[in-house]
């Protein structure tokens, strides 16, 4: 019994001492008597997402390629499965969720792409690809010239910039 009083001292004592210090280790400035104030809920930590691959001469990035991923990206934009897949982690921010880039592409009647010509590399080693993108909301109809950066991500190409 007596045991069991003196551990819960010392984990208390201990998980006190815990609270009291700073994340790099440094006692709290709580002077010693008065309540601290209550703690800020923790931030969740997300994974990091997965880093684009440094493309090197050996893995260069087709211009071709890119064009076509860029060209079937637009031309393919209504299969949300096949077209979502082809965003990088960081170009899939752009729409917080795959539901909202469902939503964001909905409010066109259409939406193609042609003219991915021009194509030039990047010195990261990653490449820039123009397009002109036909975008029809059903009233109207308007072309837009884009550049998207395509990179590699886990041995496959996928867009790499904000594909709005």
């Amino acid at each position: 019994m007596l045991a069991g009083a003196v551990l819960a001292v010392l984990v208390f004592t201990g998980v006190g001492a815990l609270l009291s210090e700073g994340s790099s280790g440094q006692k709290g400035a709580h002077p010693v008597g008065q309540a601290a104030s209550p703690a800020a809920t923790p931030i969740p930590v997300l994974p990091s997402p997965p880093q684009l691959e440094r493309v090197g001469h050996s893995q260069p990035i087709g211009w071709s390629n890119a064009g076509n991923l860029v060209i079937n990206y637009y031309n393919g934009i209504n299969d949300v499965s096949t077209a979502w897949p082809l965003l990088s982690p960081t170009a899939q921010a752009t729409f917080a969720s795959e539901s909202d880039f469902q939503s964001y592409w909905g409010q066109y009647a259409s939406v193609s792409a042609r003219n991915a010509s021009g194509v030039s590399d990047n010195s990261d080693g990653s490449v820039r690809v123009p397009v002109d993108v036909t975008y029809n909301n059903g009233a109207n109809v308007r072309v837009v010239k884009r550049a998207l950066r395509v990179s590699w991500l886990d041995g496959r190409l996928v867009i790499d910039s904000d594909p709005r």
